[in-house]
């Protein structure tokens, strides 16, 4: 799992020596973005919680990606949309710093074939380019799709389904989809296999 899949808000609230030590974290890219408090301050407005202070290291983390998603952003002031902005960045440098490491590992390791960051995608908006950019950082894009169509078929909307997967590519990196069904019971799913042939690995080049 990415770390702007959806499961993070569920999963982040069990972990509190993580969560401590990732609060600890950000406030320190933070204090490096914006120097003195009262320029955060400036920035976040009532956004900032009693208690909190770079010197405690203790700004909470907003672990669900819908509060920086595009629903989640128009539906804040200015300064809770500057703050759900810095976590995302933050989210963004702290998955790549660990996709990083990791691929160092299975590189010196001599491994040489594609390696892939996560295929999930993520919230639309902000964090879905983020999480695409981390990937394509890492090599090969690879997503999964479920369609949930029960009654109906993805050409009766532009974009949906598997249509929507190839907007993911990335100009420079090899693209896949690695999971991809009809979720049953779905009354269209024989156009399942006809789309990714023809309009995925045909018409728009995806390379597995």
């Amino acid at each position: 799992d990415d770390i702007f899949w959806g499961t993070m808000k569920s999963v982040y609230p069990k972990c509190p020596t993580y969560a401590k030590a990732l609060e600890g974290r950000f406030a320190d890219w933070l204090k490096a973005k914006y120097g003195p408090e009262d320029k955060l301050k400036a920035a976040w407005g009532d956004s900032i919680k009693a208690g909190e202070s770079l010197d405690k290291r203790n700004f909470a983390i907003q672990p669900d990606p819908w509060f920086s998603g595009s629903t989640g952003l128009a539906q804040q002031s200015a300064g809770g949309r500057a703050r759900m902005l810095d976590n995302a960045a933050f989210l963004h440098v702290t998955q790549n710093k660990y996709y990083e490491k990791l691929t160092k590992a299975i590189r010196d390791a001599g491994y040489k074939g594609p390696i892939i960051g996560s295929p999930w995608q993520a919230t639309g908006g902000v964090p879905h380019y983020y999480n695409l950019k981390s990937d394509a950082m890492v090599g090969l894009v690879d997503r999964h799709n479920y369609f949930n169509g029960v009654e109906n078929s993805m050409m009766a909307r532009p974009g949906s389904g598997y249509l929507g997967t190839g907007l993911q590519q990335v100009i420079d990196r090899p693209f896949s989809v690695s999971e991809w069904i009809h979720v049953w019971p779905a009354l269209y799913s024989a156009e399942g296999p006809a789309i990714m042939a023809v309009y995925g690995m045909g018409l728009q080049g995806w390379d597995a």
